[in-house]
């Protein structure tokens, strides 16, 4: 099966970091990805949407993605149409906020399933940077049942990325886990 995530971040927040990630993760576990971010004027706090596709087989499509599974929002004050665009009724938003986004959601017209975690205070606590772009990838995992990529590739894959800075692995694995418990479905 293909899965595809759109990511919706700003310049400099971590949104092709986090794309990179998952498209690795899933890589590790055999499957084939593909992972690439657009950017309009770069610059930072530029919006920069960041896709991902990852499949049990080939992927013999170089197409943009159509119909994200998984859209996942490190900067809620992104959300707008863009965000909601082509979406189906089964779409999994994973926004990174402390507020009730439901109300804006559903009135652009987004029907699927809306997740919500304070990515930003959990890195914050944990890392002591507001670096959320590796601890939002704990609520994907969990709002997706773990059928993209699972936790403890996952945290392999941590450990890898952040090698050249050991000190920042602990932190960082503790911060996925923390989002992975305290993502809530709205």
């Amino acid at each position: 099966m293909l899965f595809e995530i759109r990511i919706h971040s700003r310049g400099g927040s971590g949104g092709k970091t986090t794309g990179q990630a998952i498209a690795e993760t899933a890589l590790s576990e055999k499957k084939w990805v593909q992972a690439y971010s657009e950017y309009g004027p770069e610059r930072a706090g530029a919006p920069v949407q960041t896709y991902v596709k990852i499949s049990d087989k080939k992927i013999l499509s170089y197409s943009g993605i159509k119909h994200a599974e998984i859209v996942i929002v490190l900067d809620d004050s992104l959300i707008d149409e863009k965000v909601v665009y082509n979406v189906p009724s089964t779409c999994i938003m994973i926004v990174n906020t402390n507020k009730d986004v439901k109300p804006v959601l559903k009135k652009l017209g987004f029907n699927g399933y809306i997740f919500t975690v304070d990515a930003t205070k959990i890195a914050l606590d944990m890392i002591g940077k507001n670096l959320p772009s590796l601890a939002i990838i704990g609520a994907m995992i969990k709002a997706s049942y773990g059928k993209i990529i699972k936790m403890n590739a996952f945290k392999d894959r941590i450990k890898k990325i952040l090698e050249e800075k050991p000190d920042m692995i602990i932190p960082n694995i503790k911060a996925v886990e923390r989002t992975y418990n305290e993502v809530k479905k709205l």
